[in-house]
């Protein structure tokens, strides 16, 4: 949550709402990709562009860590 937050006042200091800024950068970060005018909106800028593929990237390497944590933890290899 702390990288969602982060990316929300990256979003904000281009000029987003907060709750646009919000929505985008948990968007972002859970690669869900929702189409609206403020998804456009990140597209056209190269600031925007920066902080999604950023988040993108971290929410990806969250996910793999989260589910290799998960796996070492079931089998027991420490």
């Amino acid at each position: 949550m702390l990288v969602v937050r982060i990316g929300s006042i990256a979003f904000e200091m281009t000029g987003f709402s907060m709750e646009v800024a919000h929505f985008q950068s948990l968007s972002a970060c859970s690669g869900t990709g929702f189409t609206t005018d403020e998804s456009e909106s990140v597209v056209k800028s190269p600031a925007r562009r920066r902080i999604a593929a950023l988040l993108i990237r971290l929410g990806s390497v969250g996910l793999v860590t989260s589910i290799s944590t998960m796996l070492l933890s079931f089998t027991g290899a420490g």
